[in-house]
């Protein structure tokens, strides 16, 4: 059987689709949104990441990761923790596992706060003197705290050099992994995630601070060129070493595991 008759024998729903062309993206519209926040749109070749500038000069640097509960900011911390600046205490070794400072998520969880409740001067006061021994112990550090848009104006002007993170992960994605992990339905991690998703954004376009805009999936599609890009926008210098350990944490899989951290 020659060639042709070979072709003619294939039904037509058998045949190969031909490739999707690739989807038109428009970057006019896209700095027009970010304009109206004051942000600028930056490219590369693995994805556009919104930064708001200028960027300070600074000799030191406090990073702020913000986003939603599973929603990749655990991954962005350790890489942030691995490139030598202190996300977690060494007196706190459990901590190494989801990055989170115990001592913010303890005034978190003792003051229990609202997005539609009144304002909390308590829990304002407990986080500032976190903040205070952090600035006097360390020149960079940083903290990850999903809920950080219910206190954050409330403590911002105790923050030296504030420097922003803002990871954002598909939103069904977000529902899978609560339900996977046991908490709650997936309507409520869905409704609850966009809701964070809209203060935490108000919040940054209103506090005007530099902010990176990270693609929880695009980093890790292409982890050495997120490594870098975090890098670059902290303005890091950091050793072959550090650099992939960095790349190392990032699991194409997601998932926890301990981190040999900064504190260590």
């Amino acid at each position: 059987m020659d060639h042709e008759t070979l072709a003619a024998t294939v039904p037509p729903s058998s045949a190969v689709p031909a490739p999707m062309p690739p989807v038109d993206v428009d970057v006019e519209g896209e700095d027009s949104i970010m304009a109206r926040f004051g942000f600028y749109k930056r490219r590369s070749e693995v994805c556009r990441n919104a930064i708001a500038y200028p960027l300070p000069a600074y000799d030191s640097r406090t990073v702020i990761i913000i986003g939603c509960g599973r929603g990749g900011t655990t991954a962005v911390s350790g890489v942030v923790d691995a490139l030598g600046v202190r996300m977690v205490e060494v007196s706190q070794p459990d901590t190494r596992i989801n990055m989170e400072d115990g001592e913010f998520v303890a005034a978190m969880l003792d003051s229990q706060p609202e997005p539609d409740a009144p304002r909390y001067p308590g829990l304002y006061r407990r986080i500032g003197k976190v903040i205070a021994r952090r600035n006097a112990a360390y020149i960079d550090w940083g903290w990850k705290d999903p809920s950080v848009d219910l206190y954050l104006e409330g403590v911002i002007h105790q923050v030296r050099n504030p420097l922003v993170l803002f990871v954002v992960r598909n939103i069904f994605d977000i529902g899978m992994s609560h339900l996977a992990a046991g908490g709650g339905s997936f309507e409520t991690a869905f409704d609850q995630s966009l809701q964070r998703y809209q203060r935490e954004w108000q919040l940054a376009a209103k506090l005007g601070l530099p902010t990176l805009f990270i693609g929880y999936e695009r980093a890790l599609a292409d982890r050495e060129a997120f490594v870098a890009q975090v890098s670059e926008f902290l303005r890091l210098t950091p050793t072959v070493e550090q650099f992939q350990t960095a790349v190392n944490w990032l699991r194409p899989k997601g998932g926890y595991h301990p981190l040999k951290t900064a504190a260590a």
